[in-house]
């Protein structure tokens, strides 16, 4: 779901803008393909201050209103700059679920990418160190869902992952597979017992590779993108036995990093994946629903 603005010429020559909830399957202006669920109106005459008035209360409602019934909603905040970062490089890359964990079971290889993602944030971070005990890295960075950064964790991912291609330009990567292979043996026997070397070798320089790509499209150091991104937290929120996702307000260093890497800004609030898109006829309901209240 999108919110679309629309410019119009007007026969006297001026510009008139109106704003448009869609459900999108394009990124730029309104197209066939888009269902229009609301009209909003003009964004001229007090019409953005509107629209301003209503994402406020939109997240009034998504998180005021638990914290109000249950302070105790508060789940955790935890650093997420770097894992926005990695994931969107890796879709900028083409590197998905599918080409890491196969599509024989789409979920578990959703999950497991998922996992992924955090694991390389947490690699990438230079205040995590190899020696940094595993609940403490699972407290500082998100991970998705329940899970938690563990040994058996970790042997499960590195006995899924698929071999793939990774550009060569890499970087150096052996600081990333010695501080995963501490991580995999804090509480495992010796290393000579374990058979998934090429996986750590794989992960690592897939950070390897997020670290050289962040670096160029950016063109700052790598200690810069981590003290950039290190404040960029989400704030887990429980609302109604759902768990809830809330980002922290980007600064303008954040704002211009995401510019450079050609990366929207992480959205305000979201819930963490589920199996069910939106289907047709859900979007009819939800039109149903959110025209007469616009309308008031």
């Amino acid at each position: 779901m999108k919110l679309k603005q629309i410019s119009e010429c007007r026969p006297d020559g001026k510009v008139s803008s109106f704003g448009y909830l869609v459900e999108s399957a394009s990124t730029d202006s309104l197209s066939n393909d888009d269902t229009t669920i609301c009209n909003l109106g003009s964004l001229q005459a007090g019409g953005l201050q509107k629209l301003v008035e209503l994402s406020n209360s939109i997240n009034e409602y998504l998180l005021e209103s638990a914290l109000k019934t249950n302070r105790d909603s508060i789940a955790s905040s935890k650093s997420y700059g770097l894992v926005y970062l990695v994931r969107n490089l890796l879709e900028i890359s083409k590197i998905s679920a599918e080409v890491t964990f196969g599509s024989d079971n789409p979920t578990k290889s959703r999950d497991q990418f998922d996992f992924l993602i955090s694991l390389l944030a947490a690699l990438l971070e230079k205040n995590i160190y190899a020696e940094t005990k595993l609940t403490q890295v699972t407290r500082q960075v998100y991970f998705p869902g329940r899970t938690n950064l563990d040994p058996s964790s970790l042997y499960d991912l590195l006995t899924s992952i698929i071999d793939f291609p990774i550009t060569s330009n890499n970087g150096d990567s052996s600081e990333y597979a010695d501080k995963l292979v501490s991580w995999v043996f804090s509480d495992c026997g010796p290393w000579t017992e374990f058979d998934e070397a090429e996986s750590v070798s794989q992960i690592s320089r897939l950070a390897g590779f997020i670290q050289t790509s962040a670096e160029e499209k950016t063109g700052l150091s790598w200690d810069e993108i981590n003290n950039t991104l290190r404040h960029l937290n989400v704030i887990q929120i429980e609302k109604e036995n759902e768990m809830l996702l809330m980002t922290t307000r980007p600064d303008s260093s954040q704002l211009k990093l995401f510019y450079r890497s050609d990366i929207e800004i992480p959205p305000n609030v979201f819930r963490e994946h589920t199996d069910q898109p939106i289907s047709p006829k859900n979007v009819v309901a939800i039109r149903e629903n959110i025209i007469p209240v616009m309308a008031i």
